[in-house]
């Protein structure tokens, strides 16, 4: 048996990178990763900063998915069309 933290556990589970919350808690990844490790103790206010990054990258990530949806649904049945973009475009 294995010890975790909680947000190891939901990052993993939900495929979030820890670089992607470091960066909503202001910590360095090597930081963050420490603190998911237990290899430093953590505080109140780390907890706190975990917790609304958390928040954050959900609720950034829920209107991306909107978005997305709403792509789909203007595009099904077409998505294999050709469509001109920029040259620079992905």
């Amino acid at each position: 048996m294995v010890t975790v933290t909680r947000l190891r556990l939901i990052r993993t589970q939900y495929h979030i990178p820890l670089p992607a919350i470091a960066r909503y808690t202001g910590f360095s990844v090597q930081h963050l990763s420490r603190l998911e490790l237990q290899a430093i103790r953590h505080s109140r206010r780390h907890e706190a900063l975990v917790t609304k990054a958390l928040g954050r990258w959900i609720q950034y990530h829920k209107s991306e998915i909107a978005q997305l949806e709403e792509t789909y649904r203007q595009y099904a049945g077409r998505l294999l069309e050709p469509v001109e973009v920029p040259s620079d475009a992905p």
